[in-house]
């Protein structure tokens, strides 16, 4: 059992991590298996032959079930044969959960998972009532709590924030030296076609303007090329954080939401957020910390964008209050937040 000061300490605690590999290392949900006890199960090397973990990827009911999927599921297995009696959190409900399920009773095993996707694609996942076996379910948006009390068949899912490392995603150390330029980041939900909209009437408002476009290099094809548009993937950490920290905004137009990466890395630091009213997108940010339009409303985004390109004073207010509004994320309070649902929900036993 890991120590863990301040929080609760369970007995035969697993977490089942997954990383996006778009996802900043500094960044994305599996940063929170650095902030809990237990043991860590990741993909690593099987003794099981590839061929049958892919049978069981195909036969899962999850559609992004994968054969790294069935690498952890296969190891926590082992690690509930093991160790009888304890809990399993999986970080990416949506990938990684499946056979589990059905599993866990025989060693006396608990599960929980947190879920990622919005309603609709939720409901498109799975059946109603096709979670039922999952033992509590924590939720990074609050427009996915109805969705998951209705196919788990239970009560016990909770809303709790996604989480950011704010000491790294943070403000320039140096004096704001922003340049009038904006950033977009990420391919899940985004909203291109108003992107394009937006892009191409600010570019004649502002000749020379530049909007930094980071996506996955598979995305890349599939972006129609404009001269205001410099498209990039595979960014280290620190050069994401130095565009965040140098451009006027975070441009990002979505189509839906739960959590985000971008507004929190934006928020963290310290940059002007210029996004959409869609799924969870308030319950990570406010007015404060930037302008929320209406869904594929162009007009209003140009706008927003225009008054912190031209308005000094207005971007600096905005800049000063997204690092303490990021402060309320930051990881330990969030992995402090999980562990008192789980001890809840599933009556772990806490280590004396």
């Amino acid at each position: 059992m890991t120590e863990v000061p301040g929080i609760l300490q369970f007995d035969h605690f697993a977490v089942v991590s997954h990383r996006s590999r778009h996802h900043a290392q500094h960044g994305g949900y599996a940063k929170l298996a650095d902030y809990l006890p237990g043991e860590i199960i990741t993909v690593e090397k099987s003794k099981v032959p590839y061929r049958l973990r892919r049978l069981a990827a195909h036969y899962a009911y999850a559609a992004s079930y994968d054969s790294d999927s069935a690498t952890k599921e296969i190891a926590l297995f082992s690690h509930m044969m093991k160790r009888p009696g304890g809990a399993a959190f999986f970080l990416n409900g949506e990938h990684d959960f499946n056979y589990t399920a059905t599993t866990a009773g025989l060693f006396r095993w608990r599960t929980a998972a947190t879920f990622h996707k919005p309603p609709d694609e939720l409901r498109q996942h799975y059946r109603p009532g096709s979670l039922r076996h999952i033992g509590a379910a924590v939720a990074v948006g609050s427009n996915q709590v109805e969705t998951l009390r209705e196919l788990t068949g239970h009560d016990r899912v909770r809303f709790i924030p996604h989480g950011i490392d704010p000491d790294f995603f943070s403000p320039s150390p140096r004096p704001a030296e922003y340049t009038q330029n904006c950033i977009f980041v990420g391919q899940h939900y985004r909203d291109f076609e108003t992107l394009r909209i937006v892009g191409d009437a600010l570019s004649q408002r502002f000749p020379g303007l530049k909007i930094n476009v980071l996506v996955t290099r598979h995305f890349q094809s599939r972006l129609a090329p404009r001269d205001w548009m410099i498209v990039q993937s595979g960014l280290d950490d620190e050069t994401l954080r130095d565009l965040y920290r140098k451009s006027s905004c975070l441009l990002l137009p979505l189509r839906d939401a739960t959590a985000c990466n971008a507004i929190l890395e934006a928020l963290g630091c310290g940059t002007p957020i210029v996004t959409t009213d869609v799924g969870g997108v308030r319950d990570y940010m406010d007015e404060t910390c930037g302008y929320i339009c209406p869904p594929r409303d162009a007009d209003a985004m140009i706008e927003a964008a225009t008054t912190l390109l031209t308005n000094p004073d207005r971007n600096l207010k905005l800049r000063l209050a997204g690092p303490p509004y990021a402060a309320r994320f930051r990881w330990e309070v969030v992995s402090a937040a999980i562990l008192d649902f789980l001890h809840e929900t599933l009556g772990i036993t806490v280590a004396s």
